[in-house]
């Protein structure tokens, strides 16, 4: 077992959590297919190749660290949009306090990120970056085009300018 990884309990919860929870995509992007129940990259990839032949010019970005710099307050904030049941609210709090135990037996507090290899990471990543970035995108330029999956993705552009404004815009957020 990777020392990063949650124990296998945490991990059966993670799953059946996120098997009731895959209601909490209901309002979400449909920009976003990372790691969505009947969605794949290979969505995510068909819309990137019809938009490529619309639009001229493409920002493609990664978002370095994001799983492991996640900020907890601003995701538990995000999650609350989503769910006001007090049980949810607590497992996910519980999840990302959770201390990760290292090879040598020491526990570490965790003050940030998701754990690595939970289950209900992708699930809690979606959720924040749908506030985070797609519902920005839609109201600070809506007539962007952009696919997302997970912390990657693709916004289209028209011209060269609209491009280099759109990304100063993304680098400011």
């Amino acid at each position: 077992m990777n020392e990063n990884e949650p124990p296998m309990t945490c991990r059966e919860e993670n799953t059946r959590h996120q098997n009731r929870s895959n209601g909490g995509y209901s309002g979400m992007s449909a920009a976003d297919d990372g790691y969505r129940p009947g969605r794949s990259a290979h969505d995510a990839l068909e819309a990137a190749r019809r938009n490529c032949w619309k639009y001229d010019w493409v920002i493609d970005f990664d978002i370095k660290g994001f799983f492991d710099n996640l900020d907890h307050e601003l995701l538990m904030h995000a999650v609350r949009k989503h769910t006001e049941e007090k049980w949810v609210l607590m497992y996910v709090h519980r999840w990302l306090k959770a201390p990760v135990q290292t090879g040598s037996g020491e526990l570490v507090k965790r003050t940030q990120g998701t754990p690595q290899g939970g289950v209900i990471s992708p699930l809690l990543a979606n959720i924040f970056l749908h506030h985070a970035f797609d519902a920005w995108m839609k109201e600070v330029v809506p007539e962007i085009e952009f696919e997302r999956y997970a912390d990657d993705g693709i916004v289209h552009c028209k011209t060269c300018n609209q491009a280099e404004l759109v990304l100063d815009q993304i680098r400011a957020r």
